[in-house]
């Protein structure tokens, strides 16, 4: 199966620097190297990564580059979420049997874990990750769904600008937006 990472076209006004995809208005219009679509990509044969912010790839040019491929992993975030779905509709309508999947920093719950945190499915909420260097993460899109267990998501450069390890211990700070 061949396999697109894509780190999809942004759109106007929006930076995606210092290693997220989160919406900061900064004085540079600066963007990482995606290394959390690189790693995976390089263990697959035939694997491609296309960074599209940086280089200015269209969303007409991610289209047709996508065709050549099985599956396409997104990379998205909470700011991003909705013109990555519009990407991702483009290349499936492009290529209607094409797989499509999303990754990125968000939380998941079942139904039971949102009613006792007061959230549902597309909730904005801000997150507190206590440890070393406590930082809150805003704008986390909250998905909910029976088969998902309670669990936040980060990507690996976040995780390690707050010294975050795996089973660190966080908390819904506050509801940004009720979804």
């Amino acid at each position: 199966m061949r396999t697109l990472f894509l780190n999809p076209p942004s759109y106007d006004d929006f930076d995606g620097g210092a290693g997220s995809r989160y919406q900061a208005k900064r004085e540079v219009w600066s963007f990482w190297y995606p290394t959390w679509l690189c790693y995976p990509a390089g263990m697959l044969p035939g694997a491609r990564v296309l960074d599209a912010p940086p280089h200015d790839v269209s969303l007409e040019e991610t289209v047709r580059i996508a065709r050549d491929f099985d599956l396409v992993v997104v990379h998205t975030s909470t700011p991003s979420f909705r013109a990555d779905v519009r990407t991702a509709q483009a290349i499936k309508d492009a290529k209607p049997g094409i797989t499509i999947g999303f990754v990125g920093g968000h939380v998941t719950a079942m139904p039971e874990d949102a009613l006792r945190y007061g959230v549902r499915d597309k909730s904005v909420v801000r997150v507190r990750i206590t440890g070393d260097r406590e930082l809150v993460f805003g704008d986390v899109l909250v998905r909910v769904d029976p088969s998902f267990a309670l669990a936040m998501h980060i990507d690996t450069d976040e995780a390690n600008a707050a010294n975050v390890k795996t089973g660190a211990q966080g908390f819904i700070e506050g509801i940004q937006n009720e979804g």
